[in-house]
């Protein structure tokens, strides 16, 4: 049913539409999920009414799929709804209110997402700040004063770049780079100098992909050009080997042939893991995940991908899991947890080599989740279903061995703890 209704997205129009439309009165959260979300992909005008009473949802996973269709399918006469959702049961909800008021584009709306942003305590709510504001369409609003003392929506989102919350800042980066513009370069790059920690190369990384959406052709300044190019030449020398990929690639789209130096990846700071480099053969071990929903019982692949296993082990018997969520359900695809911020950018303090083996992911596989190679951390995955075209990209760490059925019935936000079983 899933990959039917995914089908009828992709094929798109008025009645692959309708044909969605029907399966929103299914008893099923999994199913209700994916048809709305294609319905957002689709922006069917029609589609609005039917997807409204959703909004009211006992499901918090089918509630914020309800809004980001009504957002695309009502655009304007959404707005009211999506206000109101800035109340919702959970900040998840808030979050994605957020969000939807910038794909809205409703120019009064602006000082509320500038005001979050700059002054917002919560951290969800300020991604969805920064995300809302990457989505608006009218360019130009984002210019002009929206906030307290004058200060505009891409002020807001310079500061935020600037700021501690190294995930606001990379989301405030990407946000600046839908722009295109290369008015604000020297800022951009002061920012990249001033951020040195483990976590900013995330956000390095967001600032070269930002500048590489400037267009070469489109009437750049000499000077804003050296600028640009020299920042991409100093991202060579950055030993988080993404940001020098990255770097390259944008310089080529410059005429540029500039190449990584491997040698750098040596000083890359990974952060210190807790425990020393695992004893093989470390053998089969076994966990439980205590859900809101049931139990999940896990055997892990020690020999197979033994300083992941053992990172996992270690976290658990220290009680790091114990009260996280899965920030992220994809029904059909993984239910997937571990972030200790909730919002799927957290880690343990360190990141893991990737260990790929000959495991393949069938159904109930656990996978080790990461931002590029070399960056797992505490973040885990299960499939509901086959996926070969994960197979040598994320590290198998183990299989469920009891509890599928509780694996299929998680949704966003659902809590859990693991042990370890002796």
């Amino acid at each position: 049913s899933i990959k039917a209704i995914e089908a009828l997205a992709r094929i798109g129009g008025g009645k692959c539409a309708r044909a969605i439309e029907k399966v929103l009165e299914k008893d099923d959260n999994y199913i209700k999920t994916v048809a709305l979300r294609s319905l957002t992909a689709l922006g069917e005008k029609g589609s609005f009414k039917k997807v409204l009473p959703l909004l009211e949802d006992k499901s918090p996973m089918v509630r914020r799929a309800a809004l980001e269709a009504a957002a695309a399918t009502g655009k304007i006469e959404a707005r009211k709804y999506v206000l109101q959702a800035l109340q919702g049961k959970t900040r998840y909800d808030k979050q994605t209110a957020l969000e939807c008021l910038g794909s809205i584009g409703a120019a009064e709306d602006l000082p509320l997402l500038v005001e979050i942003l700059s002054t917002g305590t919560n951290h969800l709510f300020r991604e969805g700040a920064a995300a809302g504001l990457g989505k608006w369409e009218k360019r130009d609003e984002l210019m002009l004063p929206a906030g307290k003392d004058g200060l505009t929506p891409v002020g807001a989102l310079l500061a935020a770049a600037d700021g501690e919350d190294w995930v606001v800042a990379t989301m405030a980066v990407e946000a600046l780079g839908s722009l295109e513009t290369d008015r604000f370069v020297d800022r951009l790059a002061g920012i990249y100098a001033g951020h040195h920690s483990r976590l900013d190369s995330d956000r390095k990384l967001a600032l070269v992909n930002s500048l590489a959406t400037v267009r070469a052709d489109k009437g750049i300044s000499a000077e804003n050009r050296e600028k640009i190019t020299g920042l991409f030449q100093a991202a060579l020398t950055e030993s988080d080997p993404r940001i020098p990929r990255a770097a390259a690639a944008a310089a080529q789209k410059w005429g540029l042939k500039f190449s990584p130096d491997p040698q750098r990846e040596k000083g890359w700071n990974r952060g210190e893991t807790p425990w020393r480099e695992p004893e093989l053969p470390l053998g089969t071990r076994q966990i439980l995940l205590r859900t809101s929903r049931g139990e999940i019982e896990i055997e892990l692949f020690g020999d197979d991908a033994p300083a992941m296993v053992l990172s996992m082990i270690t976290l658990a018997k220290q009680g790091f899991y114990n009260g996280l969520n899965f920030h992220r359900v994809v029904p059909g695809f993984v239910i997937q947890g571990g972030c200790p911020r909730g919002d799927g950018w957290g880690d343990a303090g360190y990141f893991l080599r990737s260990q790929f083996n000959s495991h393949r992911y069938q159904r109930g596989m656990v996978g080790m989740a990461h931002a590029g190679k070399d960056t797992a951390g505490s973040q885990f995955f299960i499939t509901h279903c086959p996926q070969p075209h994960l197979d040598g990209r994320y590290t198998i760490i183990g299989r469920v061995t009891r509890g599928m059925e509780v694996v299929d019935r998680i949704e966003t936000g659902d809590t859990f703890g693991i042990s370890v079983i002796e």
